[in-house]
């Protein structure tokens, strides 16, 4: 296991999930970059749309903003601590 990947070198997937009209997409993206080089992980992050409810049945959509770290996690706990529509 490597420390910063966690999966013995290689680069991990993230994507974010949401609607096409998300209002926390784009604050999410814009402090995304600084929590994975924080976090010490090398990760791709891309965006994907889930454009309608036959794309969230398929991607086991939970809500929008969506972040899987490649592993199969998703996030939607809100924190008091943190903005409203992020990750927790």
């Amino acid at each position: 296991m490597n420390a910063r990947t966690g999966f013995g070198g290689s680069t991990r997937l993230m994507e974010v999930l949401h609607i096409p009209e998300c209002p926390n997409r784009q604050s999410l993206m814009a402090g995304l970059p600084r929590i994975v080089e924080d976090s010490g992980v090398n990760a791709i992050v891309i965006a994907r749309i889930i454009a309608d409810q036959a794309a969230a049945r398929a991607a086991r959509f939970v809500g929008s903003p969506t972040v899987r770290d490649g592993v199969g996690l998703s996030c939607r706990r809100s924190n008091r601590n943190r903005a409203p529509g992020h990750p927790a």
